[in-house]
């Protein structure tokens, strides 16, 4: 199923969420990309850091959340049912390392699905951005059960400012 802004629905109507989760960020760009993932709380916080996944921390504590990348695309696995209670959401992005905005992709591409079986996917091209250095593209997320959300938020400062707006001081994971 294709994917809008906005959306927001059960994962269990389209995934067996008791089975790992993949999510699959791709992009096609003259720019250096980076992708990561991380935990917030029920204040929507980034209040442990150890659920920040990324090239240089590839896992969180107890392997809920794993971070495999190529060199323009990622694969996060997630297994929402082993995450500790206090990570109510996970927020992935993809993010400019150095000059350049979003509107310099060709073409940026996520796809949900259990391991091997994308279901759900969302493909964005430069006509969708104006200088923007970070997405925040999915959102997964636990309100009574595991949803997904689709907020395609744009950040103009980078992921320092998207780290920010999560309660964490500005820093660049690089």
């Amino acid at each position: 199923m294709e994917l809008t802004r906005g959306m927001r629905d059960k994962l269990a109507d389209y995934l067996d969420i008791s089975q790992p989760i993949e999510v699959t960020m791709s992009v096609s760009s003259g720019c250096e990309f980076k992708f990561c993932c991380f935990g917030v709380d029920g204040e929507d916080v980034l209040s442990d850091e150890k659920y920040l996944v990324f090239s240089k921390h590839t896992s969180s504590p107890d392997g809920e959340v794993k971070f495999e990348c190529e060199e323009n695309k990622s694969v996060i696995t997630v297994m929402p049912e082993k995450l500790p209670e206090h990570i109510k959401k996970l927020v992935f992005a993809v993010f400019i390392i150095g000059n350049g905005t979003m509107n310099n992709l060709y073409n940026y591409k996520v796809t949900i699905g259990n391991v091997g079986k994308p279901e759900l996917s969302l493909t964005l091209e430069a006509k969708d951005f104006r200088s923007e250095k970070v997405i925040e593209s999915i959102d997964i997320y636990f309100k009574n059960e595991w949803r997904f959300s689709v907020p395609i938020t744009g950040f103009n400062r980078g992921i320092g400012q998207l780290l920010k707006h999560y309660g964490e001081s500005e820093k660049i994971i690089e």
